[in-house]
């Protein structure tokens, strides 16, 4: 009989589809700008003092070969608190561009650290003087790499959407406060207050 197969193939097009697991991708980017600064911070982020502050770590440990291994502030990940534990390194490319890139980064999850999120990204900083005050901008993207948890299509997609949008939010929130640190420390700095 012909019902039973254009029954099945009915029921099955309008069935939910099963959950699905695996690997996902979340990104963010965010672009925040300083403006009104006065030159001390020039001097300051072409200066290797600058490097720590550049990291924004709650710690960081020089490591052998260069860079710095950085355990940052915990986040609210989903239902989770994780802290990001990155090996970063700053690169200055030219007079007013510098790159923090992270070359490995994993999170703590509790006393656990976590192999299985991976964390890249780079933060771009440039500055420079426009109409007789110097403005500072930082460009961050990063990208998680984490197993999600098994849910149906829709669900997933929206885990997916808001998993983005936390990352573009924690960039945003990382790239305001290190502004605001780098015109503190490099005004500290300018004063003679040391770094």
């Amino acid at each position: 009989r012909i019902e039973r197969p254009i029954a099945a193939a009915a029921a099955a097009a309008t069935a939910e589809p099963p959950p699905q697991q695996g690997r996902v991708a979340l990104s963010g980017r965010s672009r925040v700008v300083e403006t009104g600064l006065n030159d001390g911070v020039d001097a300051f982020l072409r200066s290797p003092r600058s490097d720590v502050t550049l990291l924004h770590p709650a710690s960081a440990t020089p490591m052998e070969g260069g860079g710095f291994a950085c355990e940052l502030e915990p986040l609210s990940f989903f239902s989770l608190t994780v802290q990001p534990l990155l090996e970063m390194v700053v690169e200055r490319s030219d007079a007013r561009s510098l790159t923090v890139r992270i070359i490995r980064g994993r999170v703590r999850v509790g006393e656990r650290i976590s192999e299985s999120v991976r964390i890249e990204g780079e933060n771009v900083l440039r500055w420079g003087e426009e109409s007789g005050a110097w403005q500072l901008e930082s460009d961050i993207s990063l990208q998680l790499s984490l197993r999600s948890p098994e849910l149906p299509s829709l669900a997933r997609r929206v885990w997916i959407s808001s998993g983005n949008a936390i990352v573009s939010s924690a960039a945003g929130r990382s790239g305001r406060k290190l502004l605001r640190e780098v015109v503190r420390v490099a005004a500290t700095s300018a004063s003679g207050g040391g770094s």
